[in-house]
């Protein structure tokens, strides 16, 4: 009886021995970014690669089909930022290519217009970009050097271009400071200086310029009004905000036809904030909550 219990405890401690020497088990990336649009969400994992899932073109090869879990996007890795348009999708690899994939129509992949690419392809002529912002039809991103490049639709001067049309190779805009963050909303674009202020082009029809207009649309930067010490800024559907050194958040323009960003109250619904207005404000454009 003693030799038996003495060869099973051998054993369970020879288990215990094995087991505790088994790798770890294996655990997914984390992710460091995620970004999402019209139902449509992709994630920057910590290894590189690119997860996304939502409303088709998750880019791995599959094309309008609901996606209700993540999907490794096919053939990137080393990606240091990625975005998320209307209908698109882009990232930037550690070695400053931009690769895009989705809808095409409008030229927003970089090169001739296609309906639909359902794995990511290069953009052209972009080589040391450092982060890309899709849009609704056009897309933009900035370079190590501070410029900023745009292509796809150009209807309202979304690209920093006069003469509407599209563009289906990246051109740069002119007339910015060496710009530090980029944003695409829906037929504009905005971008954070490295002083802190922020510039805006394209359409205008509800003020989303921040340049107490609404309308004309512009091709040509302009600074938003009243806003200094920014830290980042993101343009939306028609609206834009931004967010202060001091941690407050501003909005201009308005959400909806009768909404305006970031305003409280029926009273304050009725037309849109041209100005940049602290998130929350009600009453005039430049009351505080």
């Amino acid at each position: 009886m003693r030799s038996r219990w003495t060869l099973v405890g051998a054993l369970a401690a020879a288990v215990v021995l094995v087991a505790g020497c088994a790798p770890p088990p294996q655990t997914a990336p984390r992710a460091v970014e995620v970004h999402t649009e019209y139902g449509r969400f992709c994630a920057l994992l910590e290894d590189g690669t690119v997860r996304c899932w939502g409303g088709g073109f998750t880019g791995d090869g599959s094309t309008g089909t609901l996606a209700p879990l993540p999907v490794e996007v096919t053939g990137l890795d080393d990606v240091v930022d990625v975005g998320v348009g209307v209908g698109h999708s882009c990232a930037v690899r550690a070695d400053g290519t931009v690769w895009c994939w989705g809808a095409g129509n409008f030229g927003q992949l970089g090169g001739a217009p296609v309906d639909e690419a359902t794995v990511p392809v290069q953009v052209p002529e972009i080589e040391d970009a450092v982060a890309v912002a899709p849009g609704y039809f056009h897309t933009c991103a900035l370079d190590a050097g501070g410029e900023v490049s745009c292509w796809g639709a150009n209807r309202s001067g979304q690209l920093g271009q006069p003469g509407g049309g599209m563009r289906t190779e990246p051109v740069t805009v002119p007339g910015l400071p060496r710009v530090v963050e980029l944003s695409a909303g829906f037929v504009h674009t905005c971008a954070l200086d490295e002083s802190g202020v922020a510039w805006c082009w394209g359409a205008n029809e509800r003020g989303a310029l921040g340049n107490g207009q609404t309308d004309p649309a512009s091709p040509t930067p302009t600074r938003v009004v009243g806003l200094t010490d920014l830290t980042s800024i993101d343009g939306g559907w028609l609206h834009t905000c931004a967010v202060r050194v001091d941690g407050t958040a501003w909005c201009w323009a308005a959400t909806t036809p009768t909404g305006v960003a970031g305003r409280r109250g029926s009273s304050a619904t009725a037309r849109p904030t041209t100005r940049p207005c602290r998130s929350g404000c009600s009453g005039s454009p430049m009351s505080w909550a």
